[in-house]
């Protein structure tokens, strides 16, 4: 049941930064304080004050461990494992944005297309939203 809590607090907390933060890539051993992400496709957003873009990216693994036992003098452990992302300038983002939603409102996901996807753009996720 924690789990569950875990999993939509998670996917709550990266929503601006992860796309699409399926619960089937967590793995979570709550007890043992371990948690495992894997291929994390990162959001599309400006940067740096809107002078760069994430174009898009990926994280192929991050793991958490947790010392519940020594939570007040234990260190939580993070290893992120493979960064890939590529960055554009950001008035490449912002004609992205004006092409891709021309017309639509903030959260639309018109001409977005995800990393994987036969024939997309390098533009991932969602159109940075």
């Amino acid at each position: 049941m924690f789990e569950r809590w875990i999993a939509g607090w998670l996917e709550e907390t990266t929503r601006a930064y992860i796309n699409n933060l399926p619960r089937e890539k967590l793995r979570v051993d709550f007890r043992r304080g371990h948690l495992e992400l894997e291929n994390l496709e990162l959001r599309a957003r400006p940067i740096l004050d809107g002078a760069y873009a994430i174009r898009t990216g990926l994280i192929r693994k991050v793991v958490l461990d947790i010392p519940w036992s020594g939570l007040s003098r234990d260190p939580i452990k993070v290893a992120i494992d493979g960064v890939y992302v590529l960055v554009c300038p950001g008035h490449e983002y912002q004609e992205h944005l004006a092409i891709a939603g021309a017309g639509a409102g903030p959260g639309s996901a018109r001409g977005a297309s995800s990393l994987g996807s036969p024939g997309g753009s390098l533009w991932g996720g969602d159109g940075g939203t």
